[in-house]
């Protein structure tokens, strides 16, 4: 795939019931500047007024920090940035199953691979034991990978605006008709835990939001 050009507007607003006096803020809205990927530009808006200082944190990451001393009841922040992306292999191989078990990647990403409200134990479900079991028999973590996604595909379809933003994977695929759109990743992610395929652990991020996946099914 080739690369390309990608403009990013990312706009947050907060509008509160009573005047504000003043408020602190940090945002993260600045894309990496690696792995192949070029920032072109950035720009972070703020309204109301006020001077912006900026860091790199402990992971990497570009933040802004600003306060706003003026009294105000609505706080809008427009990050607007332009990045080129590198081309993409046909085929990313990845890593065998050796290296997902070796000591050294389990403690570099342990805090990525520990089992948590949201991520369970998906071979300890009857629902879910035989997609475990089916994971663990492919060749890479890869392949595993690609199938627990596409397996949860072709259960949930998105539907915006149902259910709250702490709905587990097992609820979303069991109890809940409806999920927000993060479920379809959290969803996977416990088939993966117990498959050990630490390779989609490490991909997919557990998003929060208000759009939804939907369970297909009865």
């Amino acid at each position: 795939m080739a690369g390309r050009r990608l403009r990013i507007v990312h706009h947050t607003a907060y509008q509160y019931s009573e005047p504000v006096e003043v408020s602190f803020n940090e945002v993260r809205m600045t894309p990496l500047d690696s792995g192949g990927q070029r920032l072109l530009g950035h720009e972070l808006s703020v309204y109301p007024g006020a001077t912006i200082q900026t860091y790199t944190d402990y992971w990497g990451a570009f933040v802004e920090a600003f306060d706003v001393h003026t009294e105000h009841r609505v706080l809008e922040i427009t990050a607007t940035s332009t990045v080129d992306t590198p081309p993409m292999p046909t085929e990313i191989g990845g890593g065998t199953w050796s290296d997902v078990h070796a000591a050294s990647v389990r403690d570099r990403f342990g805090e990525y691979l520990s089992f948590s409200d949201y991520v369970d134990h998906a071979d300890a479900d009857e629902r879910r034991k035989a997609l475990v079991g089916q994971l663990r028999d492919l060749p890479r973590p890869r392949d595993a990978a690609l199938e627990a996604m596409r397996a949860i595909r072709a259960q949930m379809t998105y539907t915006p605006g149902v259910t709250g933003v702490y709905t587990t994977a097992a609820e979303a695929l069991v109890r809940w008709p409806r999920g927000v759109p993060g479920l379809h990743a959290r969803a996977a992610l416990p088939a993966a835990h117990s498959g050990d395929s630490s390779a989609l652990r490490q991909r997919l991020p557990t998003h929060r939001g208000r759009s939804a996946w939907r369970h297909r099914g009865r």
